[in-house]
């Protein structure tokens, strides 16, 4: 019989997704929840590091754990990591026992989680969650002390965990001896039984995001304005400290006629969005995998990228298109003038279950993560 596992991610958004807040939760947090899920109906012990009170906060009872740490906002802000967060963690993850350790953010704290786990025998697992991650683009956003803590904590792991396969390649190639693996993102709609028949009337192009420069909200507003004839549906808020453009788009963007912002929404709402739209727009500079494709799959809504194009799913699997802004406009009318295609919506739908069925996915983690525990 397979050997069951402790397995320990972190994640402080966590709490709001299972609370289903008016808080801004990225894919990464929706990953995670998917694969503790998916990981603990195998019957693995899956518990996920985040904030002191999470689970008075959230007030449900999940499946895996939250093991809580420290508050967020306690502590002098530049010493708080020394004497209150690294001992917090220490502390708990040594009480959680895991036998891996599956830690998401780059930088200064995968470095500490890695000599936490040094010091613990814990195997170490980096979960990438961005291309910019594996090709370098991130270091540019950050200082030289963080930038040597990401690269010795990234060599202090154990093993890589990829979404995609330039992910894989990239590090490939960095680290040919350490032990690398992909596996792409999982689907589970936390509390959505609802199902969205794909032949709905559909009435407008819907855009996902925050408002931040990895958005690309410049190339949006371009695009509607290339497309009067078009109506956009824009669905998210600013997240921390937008830069100037971003900021910029923003308030042309919500003085277009043809622009209706509908707010962030929550995680029942995104598919009903989605499932009106003729196609989902995504205008990003770089992603991982977004998570909004899957939704939009699952309501069989096809998606337009400028850039993204994960593991080339789109243009492989005819699940939308690749396409530069100028010619946007043409393909949505094309849609529309083909009327509902739902031969393309069903494809969509099956090629979701196929592909990111969580309990599959979970799986194959399982396995992979088993590896790492029993490797020397």
């Amino acid at each position: 019989m397979k050997k069951k596992l402790k397995i320990l991610f972190m994640d402080v958004e966590i709490p709001y997704l299972l609370k289903d807040s008016n808080f801004p939760i990225g894919g990464a947090c929706a990953r995670i929840h998917a694969f503790s899920k998916g990981l603990t109906e195998l019957g693995n012990r899956v518990g996920i590091l985040t904030w002191k009170g999470a689970n008075a906060y959230v007030g449900l009872t999940s499946n895996f754990e939250l093991v809580e740490t420290y508050s967020l906002d306690s502590g002098i802000r530049k010493l708080r990591w020394f004497y209150m967060r690294i001992p917090k963690l220490l502390l708990k993850t040594k009480k959680f026992h895991p036998d891996v350790v599956v830690w998401k953010s780059p930088g200064d704290t995968l470095f500490l989680m890695a000599v936490i786990c040094l010091l613990l025998k814990i195997r170490l697992v980096f979960m990438v969650t961005n291309d910019v991650i594996a090709d370098d683009r991130i270091i540019n956003k950050i200082g030289r002390r963080s930038q040597l803590l990401h690269r010795l904590g990234i060599a202090l792991s154990h093993a890589i965990f990829c979404q995609n396969q330039y992910q894989y390649n990239l590090f490939f190639k960095k680290f040919p001896k350490k032990i690398l693996f992909k596996i792409t993102n999982p689907y589970y709609n936390v509390g959505v039984d609802k199902k969205y028949p794909t032949e709905r009337k559909r009435e407008y192009v819907a855009w996902v995001g925050i408002f931040q420069y990895q958005k690309n909200l410049p190339a949006l507003l371009r695009v509607v304005r290339r497309n009067p004839r078009l109506y956009f549906h824009i669905a998210g808020r600013e997240s921390g400290n937008p830069d100037k453009d971003t900021k910029n788009a923003v308030k042309i963007l919500s003085k277009c006629k043809n622009v209706k912002f509908v707010g962030y929404l929550k995680r029942y709402e995104i598919l009903e969005f989605l499932s009106k739209a003729h196609v989902l727009l995504n205008t990003s500079r770089y992603e991982g995998f977004s998570n909004t494709f899957l939704e939009a799959f699952a309501v069989g809504t096809p998606v337009i990228c400028l850039k993204v194009n994960p593991d080339e799913i789109l243009t492989r699997h005819k699940l939308g298109y690749i396409a530069v802004e100028k010619d946007v406009g043409k393909i949505i009318e094309t849609i529309i003038n083909e009327g509902e295609n739902n031969q393309l919506h069903r494809r969509l739908v099956e090629y979701l279950n196929r592909h990111h069925d969580y309990k599959s996915l979970s799986r194959e983690l399982s396995y992979r993560l088993l590896d790492v525990v029993q490797s020397r």
